[in-house]
C-alpha cells in the first residue's frame, strides 16, 4: 500500500473540489447576494454536522481497522467491510433532524442520507488501499455537484439542492458497483459493529466537539451578525482553509497506509516522525505563500468581500501551520490511541466558544478569525503533546527545533513573506531538519516518473 501515490490521488481530487468550489462562489458572488451565499454555507455546515453526528463509526477507525487487518493478514477483512457498509445505512432515519431547520432545507434530507452512506463507501475503499477507485468516485461527485450548482444560482436554492442530490446518487451507485466487484456485500455482525462503535467512541465524541470548535465561529457569526456577514466570512474561511484542506487530504491515504505497514511490523513512531518532518516544511511554505497571495486574490476577484482581507491572512497562517502539528494525530489513530482526541476536542470546543463570544461582538469577522486561530493553536499544541508522550511521533532535537521554527510563518502577516519563503529551506538545510531516513522513505515509494521530488529532498538533507 503506497502512501505517496495514494496521497497524490487524494491531493488531486481535493484540489479539484477546492478549485470548482471557489469557481462556484466566485460565480455566486457576482450573480447572487451574500444572503444566498450564506444559505449555501448553511447547507454545507449541516452537511458537515450530519456527517460528524451520524457517523457512529468514524472514518479514521474504518481506515485504521481495514488497513491493519490487511497488513496483518486477517482473513475476515471482507466480512468487516460488509458490516461497516451496513452501519452506513443505520444513520438514515436520523437525518430527519433537518426538519428542525427552515423549510427550504427539508428537500436536502435525501442528499444527507446519500452523503453519509457514500462516505462509508469511501472509508472502506480507502482502508482497503483502493485509492484510484475512491478518488474516481470523488471526482465524479465533485464535477457533478459544483458544475450543476452554477445553475442553482439563477433558479434558486431548491434546484441547487436537487443538483447536489443527483451528484450524490451518481457517486453512490458507482460505489456500489465497485464494492460488488471487490466481492464486498452487506454483512450484519452486531457484535463486530458494537465493538467498533465502542472502540471509536472517543473519536466520535471528539468529532462532535471538534465540529463545535471548528464551526462555532460560523454559528456565532450567523447568530450575532446575520447571514450577510456569514456569507463574507464563509468565503474567507473557504479560501483560508484551502492549504490545510490540501494537506488534510493526505489523511485518507496516510492512516490506512501507515496502519497497513504497522500491521506488518513497522514502528508507528518511525513513520510518524518522517511524515511530521516532511509535512512541516511543505506546510510552513504553504502558509507563507498562501498568506501573501490570498488577500490579493480576494480583493481582485471578490471586491465586495474586501473587508475580509485581514481575517483571511490570519486564517491562512494559523489554520495551515497548526494543521502541521495536528497531523501528529494521524499516528495516534494508527496506534489505536483514541482517548487523547476527546481531551483535545473538549479543550478546542471550550476555547472556540469562549474566544468567539469575547471577540465576535467586538471585532466582527476579524474576531471570528482570531478566535479560530486561538482554537487551532490550543488543539494542535495538545495533539502534538499527546503524540510525543505516546511515541506516535518521535520527540528528538529535530522535532523540537521544527516546533520552535514555526513562528517564522508570522511573516505571512506582513509584506516580508517572500523573505520567509526564501529563508525556510535554508534553515532546514543548515539545521539538519530533513533526515537521510526521510529521503530514503520517499525514494522507496516514489514512482520513477517523479524522482525529481527525491532530488529536491537530497539538496535539503545535509546528512
Amino acid at each position: 500500500m503506497n502512501p505517496l501515490t495514494g496521497s497524490a490521488k487524494f491531493l488531486f481530487t481535493t484540489l479539484l473540489n477546492a478549485v470548482l468550489a471557489l469557481f462556484f462562489f466566485l460565480f455566486a458572488a457576482h450573480f447572487a447576494s451574500p444572503v444566498f451565499v450564506g444559505r449555501v454555507a448553511l447547507l454545507q455546515l449541516l452537511e458537515l454536522g450530519s456527517s460528524v453526528a451520524l457517523t457512529l463509526i468514524p472514518g479514521q477507525v474504518v481506515n485504521r481497522e481495514l488497513g491493519y487487518s490487511l497488513g496483518s493478514g486477517n482473513s475476515q477483512t471482507q466480512k468487516l467491510s460488509g458490516s461497516l457498509l451496513v452501519s452506513g445505512l443505520l444513520a438514515a432515519p436520523f437525518t430527519l433532524f433537518i426538519l428542525l431547520f427552515p423549510r427550504y432545507l427539508w428537500l436536502s434530507i435525501p442528499y444527507y442520507i446519500l452523503y453519509i452512506y457514500f462516505n462509508y463507501q469511501g472509508y472502506i475503499l480507502s482502508g482497503l488501499g483502493r485509492f484510484t477507485e475512491v478518488n474516481s468516485m470523488y471526482a465524479v461527485f465533485t464535477v457533478t455537484r459544483w458544475g450543476l450548482s452554477t445553475l442553482g444560482v439563477f433558479y434558486g436554492l431548491r434546484y441547487l439542492i436537487l443538483f447536489w442530490t443527483l451528484g450524490a446518487l451518481v457517486r453512490t451507485v458507482w460505489g456500489e458497483i465497485v464494492l460488488r466487484r471487490l466481492g464486498i456485500h452487506y454483512s450484519f455482525d452486531l457484535g463486530l459493529i458494537r465493538r467498533l462503535v465502542f472502540t471509536g467512541l472517543p473519536l466520535y465524541f471528539s468529532g462532535i466537539t471538534s465540529f463545535i470548535a471548528g464551526q462555532g465561529d460560523r454559528l456565532l457569526v450567523v447568530y450575532l451578525l446575520g447571514s450577510y456577514y456569514l456569507g463574507i466570512y464563509q468565503l474567507v474561511a473557504l479560501i483560508g482553509g484551502v492549504p490545510s484542506l490540501l494537506l488534510g487530504s493526505l489523511q485518507s491515504a496516510l492512516i490506512p497506509s501507515s496502519s497497513y505497514h504497522y500491521g506488518r511490523g513497522v514502528p508507528v513512531g518511525e513513520m510518524g516522525g518522517s511524515v511530521f518532518r516532511l509535512l512541516s516544511l511543505f506546510g510552513f511554505l504553504l502558509a507563507l505563500v498562501g498568506a501573501g497571495v490570498g488577500p490579493l486574490f480576494l480583493t481582485r476577484f471578490f471586491p465586495a468581500y474586501g473587508v475580509g482581507a485581514l481575517p483571511l491572512r490570519i486564517l491562512l497562517v494559523s489554520v495551515t501551520v497548526t494543521f502541521v502539528f495536528s497531523s501528529a494525530g494521524f499516528f495516534l489513530v494508527t496506534g489505536a490511541n483514541y482517548r487523547p482526541f476527546l481531551v483535545v476536542a473538549l479543550v478546542g470546543a471550550l476555547t472556540d466558544v469562549v474566544f468567539s463570544l469575547l471577540l465576535i461582538p467586538r471585532l466582527g469577522i476579524l474576531g471570528a478569525a482570531l478566535a479560530q486561530a486561538s482554537t487551532d493553536f490550543a488543539v494542535s499544541a495538545l495533539t502534538l503533546f499527546f503524540a510525543w508522550r505516546l511515541h506516535a511521533v518521535a520527540s528528538t532535537r529535530v522535532e523540537r527545533l521544527i516546533a520552535a521554527l514555526s513562528p517564522i510563518t508570522l511573516l505571512g502577516l506582513t509584506w516580508a513573506w517572500p523573505l520567509g519563503v526564501l529563508t525556510l529551506p535554508v534553515l532546514y538545510r543548515l539545521l539538519g531538519l530533513v533526515r537521510r531516513a526521510d529521503v530514503e522513505v520517499v525514494r522507496r515509494f516514489t514512482p520513477p516518473k517523479l524522482k525529481g521530488a527525491v532530488a529536491v529532498l537530497e539538496i535539503l538533507c545535509n546528512e
